[in-house]
């Protein structure tokens, strides 16, 4: 441009040397326009529109117009002046020499449009300017001059224009080489612009001062100078004033030095990476060849100030420089992660922090290594860990720091990668943590997005804080899956104390070392596998990789008394993991809340027990993770027996209250075990093992074993709740006493449904001591044993068994050593050989026991419904007559012999009447002569007091009905008399017998002898017993036959008299 000018000066001045030298005004017109002419051809063409000399004052031209030659298409105006005054020396020598001395030059309103072309080539340089040599170089004044600069690049034409220009080149006081140039500008692209300097006259060297005030940056500006190749092509974001100043000098030879400081003040930027605008935008620095540096530069971005210096020694792409920049009050939230590199940018996404930051940052460059610093120090902050752990922190302060912060410390960090440390403190649900950390290593390069997930940096981060919530947000930012799925399943409130701390040493580690410690505080738990709520819960929770422990788990109630301890874990399987946890609890309540925490089959075992009262327990709680249902292991213990259940034992409904129960009880399996297990009913107390299993479609079993009962008492609770069929067995023989059973078994099952058929079966060992029974014929002092087996299907029953009994009672009669079987069902029992056959044993055996010194032998059988009916066969055999009647009839008199012999009963209903039977009876080797009835029979005999040996044998047979008994005969037989009777007796103990005697024994008499003399003796002597058997009367009749003959004809004879009488009142009537 400056050359531009220099061939314009030229050319006026020659047009005005040719116009002094013809003086003449037209011919000035001419000649200037062919003198501008020599200069512009052939590219440009000068028009010059009048012209008009002023003696003593020079030329002045008008309408000067410069226009360029154009290729098909039609020219180009170039330049235009409407008032061109050229003065100095035009006097008729100069004129004459043709060399006029021209010491001034005026252009007033100049117009010069300068394009540049498609090719980047600029149109005024095709003008040939040509100076005379020697010639001085007139000033030139420019005035209110207007440039254009106009482009065809890219097919599209672009204008920039300069206004309001004025400038004065003037050359230096005795010099022609050297040129003051001054230019200045108003209201153009700037408020104000000038620039002033040295030139040399043939343009090889020059200095020039400028400044310019309040250019508008606008993008069209910073557009055009792009488009005119002034600048690089950039997006300038700003708007707003800048000024500037400096100096540009290039020595002859030398290179091209320049210095701009600039001040932009009062504007705005707008960046595509962020999302509001910058304001207030300040930035004062200088500009070398050297480079750039930033000495003050600030902005607002919303509520954040930004401050900024720097330098770049150069202005190439790997040029070093070094840039501080601070950011007060920074929101975090608009970040433009786009500007970040991209690690940086990852870890911003990663942990995407939100609030208000200051935030400091030293980033220097040596041409090969960034090293970046900063410091950013929150002020209510918050962040969370998206990837790893996304649980937002909150109001969080403390500083985190790249390669050491930001310090006054000029040396640049070390190059290579960085170190971050971080000392935060925020809130956590409104609770306190401290975060810790130190990396090495750190990299900030750039990262494909192919790359795989970044790994932590070697080093280490640590979380603690003090009474933390646990919220929802806390455990849906778990990041193991089944760890998350399970503490879910737990729905854990209230607080916990946590240290976290992950760790890795070096590169060469895949995966850091995590390290857990959770001490929980106050919590409340309710898993979702075991709904039992815990509440006030302590303990701690430990992480070690990826398995975790749980120990020292405590549930305490609102006294601080323990409730519930536990301990357990999470480990990894392959493909899987395992979770295991133990509970432990003592005096649980067992309630509604502990009903609802159980399985269904529980549930359902609950419900048909009907627990109440406290329980020690140990839940053992397994699952594999994928499992649907964990595996629930419990072992209950009663908590001081201070348990009861209800049970029931039949169809019935009706159940057996046990309290005081004791004993070890496990569920496992929809099993509930029982060991060692002890309940009391009233003063009964049951010992047993068992099971109760749960099947399918609500049926279930309950299986004891070893079942043990001391005292047991078949009272009216035991009744209602046995089955029907054994309870109609027991309501028929009325046990009554002590009872105890040892060795049983006892087994209920309940079919499918909610009102499935419910059976039972047992095998009893039943212990008798001093007992009772009535089954039809009171039994007392039943003592020993009976093994009894049966079942019932819940409308009948069937048991059998063994009798081993040591004693027992009837009619106060002992038996002792009471062997045999037994058989009943609801509706009959057997004993002895009845029984036998009922369980097709092969064999008939009977009842057997021992009797006073002798062996019995007995059936019996009993039949229920409507009457009873009961049958007894009995045999004696060697019984031992003085113990018979010392023990059992408890007479006063010494008795001796032993008694043999066969009964036979049969009977209906309880009363003595329905009561049959016959029986034979013979005593052996007798001594019976104290008798009452013997020692009256033997006074009439003797008329003096008996002897031992009146009578050694007594055999009888008789027949049983009702209340009496009908001797076939009565015989008693002695070594000096024998008596044969005949008679009945009462059972009241009241005799009517009567007596025949013989002297001598008969047993060896001919049978026909026999009954002949026993007939002959009766007719001599007869003696007749009535009376109590205790004290009965004894008649002797003399010849009972000859008596009976007086008898009759005595009551013939007064019948005779009596007719007599009768007979001769008529006739003494008739006299």
């Amino acid at each position: 441009m400056f050359r531009g000018v220099l061939t314009l000066v030229a050319v006026l001045a020659a047009a005005l040397a040719v116009f002094l030298y013809f003086r003449l005004d037209d011919e000035a017109q001419r000649l200037c326009e062919a003198a501008l002419n020599r200069h512009c051809e052939p590219s440009f063409v000068a028009r010059v529109g009048a012209a008009r000399y002023t003696p003593g004052q020079g030329v002045t031209m008008y309408n000067v117009e410069i226009v360029e030659r154009l290729n098909w298409r039609p020219p180009r105006g170039v330049l235009q002046i409407d008032e061109l005054h050229v003065q100095g020396q035009f006097d008729v020598a100069s004129l004459m020499r043709g060399k006029p001395v021209i010491t001034r030059i005026v252009a007033k309103a100049p117009r010069l449009a300068i394009t540049k072309r498609e090719d980047g080539t600029w149109n005024v340089a095709d003008f040939q300017f040509r100076r005379s040599g020697g010639a001085p170089i007139p000033r030139v004044d420019l005035q209110n001059a207007t440039v254009l600069l106009t482009s065809e690049a890219r097919g599209k034409g672009q204008t920039l224009g300069l206004h309001h220009l004025h400038a004065t080149i003037d050359p230096v006081a005795d010099s022609n080489k050297q040129l003051n140039v001054v230019i200045t500008a108003r209201d153009t692209i700037a408020r104000t612009v000038e620039a002033r300097g040295v030139v040399a006259a043939d343009g090889s060297q020059f200095r020039l001062e400028y400044k310019a005030e309040g250019v508008q940056t606008t993008s069209e500006l910073m557009g055009s100078l792009a488009h005119f190749g002034f600048i690089r092509p950039m997006a300038l974001p700003l708007r707003g004033a800048v000024s500037f100043s400096g100096e540009v000098s290039q020595p002859a030879g030398g290179k091209l030095d320049w210095r701009t400081a600039f001040n932009f003040a009062g504007g705005e930027a707008r960046l595509a990476a962020l999302k509001r605008p910058l304001t207030e935008v300040k930035i004062v620095g200088e500009a070398t060849p050297g480079g750039l540096r930033i000495d003050n530069a600030g902005a607002r971005w919303g509520d954040s100030v930004i401050r900024l210096a720097g330098r770049r020694e150069g202005w190439g792409f790997f040029a070093p420089l070094a840039v501080r920049c601070r950011m007060d009050d920074f929101d975090l939230a608009a970040t433009p992660t786009g500007m970040l590199p991209a690690k940086a940018a990852n870890a911003w996404q990663r942990f995407r922090p939100l609030g208000r930051a200051d935030v400091a940052v030293d980033v220097s460059f040596d041409g090969r290594v960034w090293a970046p610093r900063a410091t950013i120090t929150a002020r209510d902050a918050s962040f969370e860990d998206a990837e790893k752990f996304p649980y937002r922190l909150t109001n969080a302060t403390g500083q985190i720091l790249v390669n050491g912060g930001v310090s006054e410390d000029p040396t640049p960090p070390a190059p290579g990668d960085a170190t971050i440390d971080v000392r935060l403190q925020g809130q956590a649900d409104g609770a306190p943590v401290v975060i810790t950390a130190a990396f090495h290593g750190v990299s900030f390069g750039r990262s494909a997005s192919t790359d795989p997930p970044p790994k932590m940096p070697p080093g280490w981060v640590e979380v603690a804080g003090n009474s933390v919530p646990i919220s929802e947000r806390l455990v849906a930012a778990i990041p193991d899956e089944e760890a998350r799925r399970f503490v879910e399943s737990l729905h854990p409130t209230g607080r916990i104390d946590v240290r976290w701390r992950a760790e890795r040493i070096n590169e060469e580690e895949l995966e850091p070392a995590i390290a857990l410690n959770m001490r929980l505080v106050d919590c409340r738990m309710l898993y979702d596998r075991f709904p039992y709520p815990l509440s006030h819960v302590t303990g701690w929770i430990e992480q070690r990789g990826k398995e975790w422990k749980f120990y020292e788990l405590r549930s305490r109630d609102t006294q601080g008394r323990t409730l519930a301890e536990g301990f357990g874990s999470l480990e990894p399987r392959e493909g899987s993991c395992r979770f295991d946890l133990q509970l432990s609890g003592e005096a649980a309540p067992l309630d509604q809340t502990l009903y609802d925490a159980l399985p269904e089959n529980a549930q359902q075992a609950w419900t048909l027990m009907r627990p109440r009262g406290q329980i020690d327990f140990v839940a053992d709680i397994a699952r594999e993770c994928g499992q649907l249902e964990p595996t629930v292991r419990l072992k209950m213990t009663p908590h001081q027996q201070n348990l009861a259940v209800e049970p029931p034992l039949s169809e019935s409904g009706n159940r057996y209250r046990l309290e005081r129960v004791d004993g070890d009880f496990y569920w496992a399996d929809d099993r509930l075990t029982m060991q060692q297990a002890r309940a009391e009913h009233g003063r009964t107390i049951y010992m047993a093992n068992g099971a109760w299993e749960a099947q399918e479609a609500g049926a279930w079993k309950l299986d004891l074993t070893e079942l043990n009962v001391d005292r047991l008492d078949f009272n009216r609770d035991f009744l209602l709740a046995a089955p029907a069929g054994l309870r109609a067995v027991i309501e028929e023989i009325e046990p009554q006493g002590a009872f105890g059973l040892f060795d049983s078994r006892f087994e209920v099952t309940k079919g499918p449904g909610a009102n499935g058929p419910v059976a039972a079966r047992w095998r009893v060992g039943l212990n008798c001591h001093q007992a009772s029974l009535n089954p039809g014929v009171p039994i007392d002092g039943v003592s020993g044993v009976v093994r009894l087996s049966g079942q019932s299907d819940g409308a009948s029953a069937t048991t059998a068994g063994e009798l081993d009994l040591d004693s027992l009672f009837w009619n106060d009669l002992q038996l002792t050593q009471v062997r045999g079987p037994i058989w009943a069902d609801g509706s009959d029992c057997f004993l002895g050989e009845g029984a036998a056959r009922k369980l097709q044993s092969g064999e008939a055996r009977t009842l057997q026991a021992k009797a006073y010194g002798g062996a019995v032998e007995l059936n019996s059988w009993i039949r229920h419904g409507g009457q009873t009916r009961y049958g007894l066969a009995i045999g004696l055999n060697n019984i031992d007559v003085t113990r018979l009647s010392t023990e059992w009839l408890r007479r006063p008199e010494t008795l001796h012999g032993s008694l043999d012999g066969q009964l036979k009963f049969q009977g209906v209903g309880a009363s003595i009447y329905g009561l049959t039977g016959e029986g034979a009876l013979e005593v052996n080797d007798a001594d019976l002569y104290e008798l009452p009835l013997f020692l009256s029979l033997l006074k009439y005999l003797r008329n003096r007091a008996p002897d031992n040996t009146a009578f050694n044998q007594l055999s009888t047979k008789f027949r049983l009905e009702g209340n009496d008994i009908h001797f076939e005969n009565f015989d008693l037989k002695g070594d000096a008399v024998s008596l044969y009777g005949r008679g009945t007796a009462t059972l009241q103990r009241d005799v009517d017998l009567t007596f025949a005697s013989i002297v001598g024994r008969t047993e060896f008499a001919v049978p026909v002898l026999k009954a002949f003399v026993s007939s002959a003796s009766e007719q001599l002597l007869r003696l007749r017993v009535v009376g109590p058997i205790d004290s009965p009367e004894v008649r002797r009749e003399v010849l009972p036959a000859v008596g009976n003959v007086f008898e009759q004809l005595q009551s013939d004879l007064g019948a005779r008299a009596a007719a007599s009488n009768a007979v001769r009142t008529p006739a003494a009537t008739r006299r």
